[in-house]
């Protein structure tokens, strides 16, 4: 069994985020801005709240979203933020040298505009094992360098 290039963050049992990508959105094309454009299916459970939308995520905002993480989970306090240009989703994790990491975020319905703001706290320790989820999608969706001019 391969393993997965899902993206938790939280709980399955509890508030989590769940970002999964599906495909690269322009597969061999030359432009390596939108080379690095991948269809993600993400899933939000928070509170009495919960749902689905599609969101295009670039390798390299994940590649940077993942070096955030890594500092944070080495860290007392920081913040990691992943914030698409797409816009559909973002997140900040945000650890408060007390031993809390509180997660918040939006969502965007694009068809209507309609928003979805939330906020939970994750155990410090679930971090690594995010940081190794992303790390899983980044090899299989890696960064498209702009070619040497």
């Amino acid at each position: 069994m391969t393993a997965s290039t899902e993206l938790l963050i939280g709980e399955l049992d509890g508030p989590h985020v769940i970002v999964r990508p599906l495909a690269r959105r322009q597969p061999g094309l030359f432009d390596h801005r939108d080379a690095n454009l991948i269809e993600c299916e993400c899933r939000l459970q928070a509170g009495a709240f919960h749902g689905e939308i599609r969101a295009d995520l670039r390798s390299n905002e994940l590649s940077a979203f993942l070096d955030e993480l890594r500092a944070l989970s080495h860290s007392a306090d920081g913040l990691a933020t992943l914030s698409p240009e797409e816009g559909r989703l973002a997140l900040t994790l945000r650890r408060d040298g007390r031993g809390r990491v509180r997660v918040s975020g939006e969502v965007v319905d694009d068809a209507d505009g309609n928003r979805l703001l939330f906020r939970f706290d994750v155990d410090p320790a679930s971090l690594t094992a995010t940081c190794e989820s992303l790390e899983r999608a980044l090899a299989v969706f890696p960064v498209v360098a702009a070619p040497d001019m």
